[in-house]
């Protein structure tokens, strides 16, 4: 299966890939090993549906990136300058990397609720890095 998921995931868009393969790599490896508990059905399940959901992102990244080529996700990471100090900056990172993943952790598990939290954490997280980023010294 892991094989299948990393075919798959090249359909993406390389500049996705380089953003969130990594990631998404790790979400479903954590989520895979929790499917073995389900036995071989609810194994077969978690991969039917994991296949399906990764094409249906596929196709949507590929009909995004085709929309607005020139903007597709390097005009949302692009750097810019920053007056924060670095290490804040890095620690907000981290967080915001840890809460994305514990998000999809949980959306992987159907665990809305929860899913619901980290995404109001993550929200609030971005929201002060990027508040720190656009500080002006005074």
């Amino acid at each position: 299966m892991h094989k299948l998921y990393r075919a798959i995931l090249k359909l993406y868009p390389a500049e996705y890939r380089a953003v969130f393969a990594p990631e998404m790599i790790d979400v479903f490896e954590q989520a895979s090993a929790q499917s073995k508990r389900r036995g071989l059905p609810g194994r077969i399940l978690f991969a039917v549906c994991e296949c399906i959901g990764l094409l249906k992102g596929a196709l949507l990244q590929q009909a995004a990136k085709w929309a607005a080529p020139d903007s597709y996700i390097t005009a949302r990471s692009a750097p810019r300058e920053s007056t924060g100090s670095a290490s804040e900056i890095v620690e907000l990172q981290r967080r915001l990397e840890h809460l994305i993943r514990s998000m999809e952790f949980a959306i992987a598990h159907h665990d809305f609720p929860k899913a619901r939290f980290y995404s109001d954490q993550e929200r609030a997280t971005r929201a002060d890095l990027l508040k720190l980023v656009n500080e002006t010294p005074e």
